[in-house]
């Protein structure tokens, strides 16, 4: 009898524990019960109530900035889910980590979902840019038609930022609207998010804007670069590409060299020499004004298999406007060595 006494008696004292700890965890809400149940086996989740029961009693600024810094950087649903309720602070900081924290989970509830649309639509010059650019990374397809609407906003952050969202949810409705704006803006952060939205889009579409881009007297140095680097992605040129124009940016002075470097390459690799090819795009490197040969040696290249790529981007070939730029020179004439390697390539 003594025996069953001391072990109820112990069973009571245990449940009242139980009750005195259940009384200070922090309410979920109306999360479902597999995930509020799941919260019991997660060290991350119940790291977070606690920071979470912190965040509700502190009256220190500073603090809660902190405290909503950490939890960000969890990536626990519950503590996005409660950060969300702060995007109601009047500090920017406050709601800029809040809503930055969701960029850490795996996929979006649609409270969350409602929440960056809402911040989308009124939050202008604030954190509107962050939530376009969660909408584009999640891949919110619902979110096309107001993501289309911030391309006219004032907010040069927004508009680039909903660019690169509608490109990332493959809204090939927009990319006309963003190529006005590329060939409008004269912002470099709005550009070159915008050449980073052609090159995920990846479509014939992009490359005479790119081209039109190309264009503009008063482009900045490093846009242009950006734009030539995209168009390399968009024609199939080797990644390599992407190395010897860092190097050629550096020595702009050595360009005859690297490109001779990539044509002795490739007579290796083929065991034989080809003086005339060699000639043909040496010349068109140094002298724009060489450019007919150049491009009749193209056109003779598997004669009548150009794809739509290489057919736009030999149209252009002999325009006086791009050819005149150095950068774009060299571009082309490694993507013809490029040909000259693989002539497959001249297919894209």
């Amino acid at each position: 009898v003594t025996a069953y006494r001391l072990f109820f008696s112990l069973c009571a004292v245990l449940a009242a524990c139980g009750i005195l700890i259940q009384r200070r965890l922090q309410d979920l809400g109306s999360f479902p019960v597999r995930d509020s149940l799941a919260v019991l086996f997660s060290p991350r989740d119940m790291r977070a109530l606690t920071l979470l029961r912190k965040l509700d009693t502190t009256r220190d600024p500073d603090k809660e900035t902190r405290l909503i810094t950490e939890l960000g950087t969890m990536g626990s649903p519950i503590s996005v889910e409660k950060l969300l309720d702060h995007l109601s602070s009047p500090r920017f900081a406050i709601r800029y980590e809040a809503l930055q924290s969701v960029g850490r989970l795996r996929r979006l509830s649609p409270r969350i979902t409602e929440t960056l649309l809402d911040e989308l639509s009124h939050g202008e010059f604030s954190t509107a840019a962050l939530a376009a650019r969660l909408l584009g990374m999640f891949r919110v397809r619902s979110a096309a038609g107001p993501l289309r609407e911030a391309l006219n906003s004032p907010d040069y952050r927004l508009v680039a930022e909903a660019m690169l969202a509608l490109a990332r949810i493959g809204d090939e409705r927009a990319q006309f609207l963003a190529g006005e704006i590329l060939l409008s803006s004269n912002n470099p952060f709005v550009l070159v998010h915008g050449v980073q939205a052609m090159e995920i889009w990846h479509t014939t579409a992009a490359v005479p804007i790119l081209l039109d881009l190309l264009r503009n007297d008063q482009l900045p140095p490093h846009v242009a670069d950006e734009t030539i680097l995209t168009l390399s992605v968009l024609m199939g040129v080797p990644r390599r590409f992407f190395y010897r124009y860092e190097e050629y940016t550096r020595e702009r002075e050595r360009i005859s060299v690297f490109l001779h470097e990539e044509i002795d390459e490739v007579f290796t690799r083929k065991k034989r020499q080809d003086p005339e090819f060699q000639t043909i795009v040496m010349n068109f490197l140094m002298d724009q004004n060489a450019d007919e040969p150049f491009v009749r040696w193209v056109l003779d290249t598997r004669r009548g298999k150009t794809g739509i790529f290489s057919a736009l981007l030999v149209s252009v070939a002999l325009d006086a406007e791009l050819n005149r730029l150095e950068p774009f020179r060299f571009f082309l004439c490694f993507w013809a060595v490029s040909v000259y390697a693989n002539p497959r390539m001249i297919e894209m």
